[in-house]
């Protein structure tokens, strides 16, 4: 076994000292979900911010948009300050809510890929417009 000082490590496998845990804790949590709809330009969009810690010690901002019911894209940003990360989300947020952006409630967040459907109105059979129909509420039961 090579003992040399010049080669030996001082890292071993029983050591008493643990390493520092590098990955940074985040202040609080940031998550939002906000939504645009334009029923007369058949817009339905989401587009989803949320500031976490990665594994390798930086703090990640994860983009997500893309028309509400399908898959969507994401862009992820690395930082090696949370500051950084909070001072991107939030120029996001307010140029999203220029646009036209809302936030929405968490429940209505979890059933967001929940597809918004026309029903047939009772008298004449024709599609009724969408704008009066809600998504159905979390947790709620089909009625026969």
């Amino acid at each position: 076994m090579n003992q040399l000082g010049s080669t030996d490590s001082k890292l071993w496998l029983d050591a008493t000292s643990r390493p520092r845990d590098s990955c940074p804790m985040i202040a609080q949590p940031y998550q939002l979900h906000i939504e645009r709809r334009d029923p007369a330009r058949n817009m339905a969009r989401y587009y989803a911010l949320s500031i976490e810690p990665t594994l390798f010690g930086e703090v990640c901002l994860t983009r997500r948009w893309g028309r509400i019911g399908a898959h969507g894209q994401a862009k992820y940003h690395s930082f090696e300050r949370e500051e950084e990360a909070v001072q991107l989300f939030l120029g996001l947020l307010r140029d999203k809510r220029k646009r036209g952006y809302r936030a929405i409630s968490r429940d209505m967040a979890k059933c967001a890929s929940a597809p918004v459907f026309r029903v047939p109105d009772d008298a004449t059979g024709e599609l009724t417009p969408n704008n009066d129909i809600e998504r159905p509420r979390p947790n709620s039961r089909p009625t026969a």
